[in-house]
């Protein structure tokens, strides 16, 4: 079920072949994540699209990691806040106003605040960010082919990048999940 679900989009027409092509071609999830470096003029040290991008990607990469989904969620939400924001990002946060958004708690709040106006990021992400395998993002790349279903293959398979991801996909591992 799941190899039909990665080749869905792709066609059957040697698909092992496919998959890897598309990968080249539809690497907007996928490629290599890194925390951005803040502005070194002063604060606010990041602009509210990097906030709102290392939201998604914390979300993201909490996923992966089966985190609980209120938490996966809460960065999801308050990444969508960040980014539709109308008003001067850099105002909102130095004058403490970043709690009165919708989907903003006190947690996610810190950590923004902190890395707007001191230029650090939280610990919890820098491990985060650093501790998940390059390869399991550039999977994301791949149609059809979600946070929770990577998380899948990597623990029942140990899949770790695409070209264990082929080696499976030829060999019919991934058919037994």
């Amino acid at each position: 079920m799941l190899r039909d679900i990665l080749f869905k989009t792709i066609g059957t027409n040697n698909r092992h072949t496919q998959v890897i092509a598309s990968l080249h071609l539809n690497m907007g999830g996928g490629g290599i994540w890194k925390l951005p470096k803040p502005r070194t003029k002063g604060a606010p040290h990041f602009s509210r699209n990097q906030v709102a991008t290392v939201l998604h990607q914390v979300g993201v990469l909490l996923e992966l990691r089966g985190a609980n989904p209120f938490r996966t969620r809460s960065y999801f939400n308050g990444s969508r806040t960040i980014s539709t924001l109308n008003d001067d990002f850099g105002e909102i946060v130095a004058s403490g106003r970043l709690l009165e958004l919708k989907g903003i708690g006190k947690g996610l709040g810190a950590g923004i605040t902190n890395a707007v106006l001191e230029g650090e990021w939280a610990e919890d992400w820098i491990e985060l960010f650093n501790s998940t395998p390059p390869g399991l993002i550039e999977m994301l790349g791949i149609p059809n082919l979600g946070p929770k279903r990577i998380k899948l293959l990597n623990e029942e398979l140990e899949i770790t990048n695409i070209i264990e991801l082929q080696e499976s996909c030829e060999a019919g591992d991934i058919e037994t999940l």
